[in-house]
């Protein structure tokens, strides 16, 4: 039997063409996608309606305003390997406004870069679990482990988040 579950948006609010989709199973979110803004998406649930959906929103909107948010959001865990949760775990670690090579990181896990890769790859809690503060050792590396197809357009978000974290100085 599946879970029931609740989709609301969030508005990124630098223009990259992408909004942020919420998915929240038993008032705990269970995970985060990027949809094209001019998509629409089917199922979406008005906030207010959803148990969590407001304070969920509110948490991402606080971020928006100040990347120093200690994230407070009740996550519920997909199946991931043991790996997987090992690099969500360090993900958390690096501070905003702050960047580490999938190759830095690779070595501090003792594992290889393209292992990393695909872990951040299947990160179910972009943004709160802040994979997109790894990059490649020459650039931006890639994002939300979209297809090439559309890895330009999800590129940039990560840009778009990397300089809104810069922007703040604590």
């Amino acid at each position: 039997m599946t879970a029931k579950y609740s989709l609301i948006s969030v508005t990124i609010p630098k223009d990259c063409g992408y909004q942020l989709v919420l998915q929240i199973t038993q008032e705990q979110l269970s995970g985060i996608s990027f949809a094209p803004v001019d998509k629409n998406i089917s199922g979406l649930s008005e906030p207010s309606k959803v148990t969590n959906a407001l304070y969920l929103k509110q948490q991402f909107e606080s971020y928006f305003e100040n990347p120093y948010l200690d994230w407070d959001v009740p996550l519920l865990w997909p199946a991931a390997t043991p790996y997987q949760r090992k690099v969500c775990d360090f993900l958390q670690t690096i501070k905003p406004a702050t960047t580490i090579s999938y190759g830095e990181m690779a070595t501090q896990l003792n594992s290889g870069p393209r292992a990393v890769g695909n872990a951040c790859r299947r990160n179910p809690f972009p943004i709160i679990i802040p994979c997109h503060r790894v990059v490649a050792k020459t650039g931006i590396g890639g994002y939300s482990g979209d297809s090439d197809q559309n890895q330009a357009n999800k590129l940039n978000i990560k840009r778009y988040l990397l300089e809104h974290e810069q922007s703040f100085n604590q």
